[in-house]
């Protein structure tokens, strides 16, 4: 083994050491429910700019209006907690209230 991959070797194994004390801020981090982010960010910054997409603006109050409603219609179509579901959709901002919307309503 030379010298420069005995460096590299000892750089990955001191990022994974790192990774490895961080863990357990990362499973915390984990469990934090997008939706619920937008749900205290509505409620702390209503009318703070959240989504520009090409000549509309939404703030956070109008994203979090958006979800609603999106989970409303998943209800409405019987989805449920822990019900598998997939997107299949252009980049567009409805892509992205019904990902949160999916996550409220506990879908995966």
């Amino acid at each position: 083994m030379n010298l420069a991959s005995t460096l590299s070797h000892l750089q990955r194994a001191r990022q994974g050491l790192r990774f490895a004390r961080n863990l357990p801020r990362l499973a915390t981090f984990a469990r934090i429910n997008p939706a619920v982010l937008v749900e205290e960010w509505a409620k702390n910054r209503p009318h703070t700019t959240a989504l520009l997409f090409e000549d509309q603006r939404w703030n956070w109050r109008q994203v979090n209006a958006e979800v609603d409603r999106w989970a409303n219609w998943l209800i409405s179509r019987n989805v449920h907690p822990g019900q598998v579901m997939a997107i299949l959709m252009e980049n567009r901002p409805e892509y992205i209230f019904l990902t949160m919307a999916l996550n409220r309503v506990g879908s995966i």
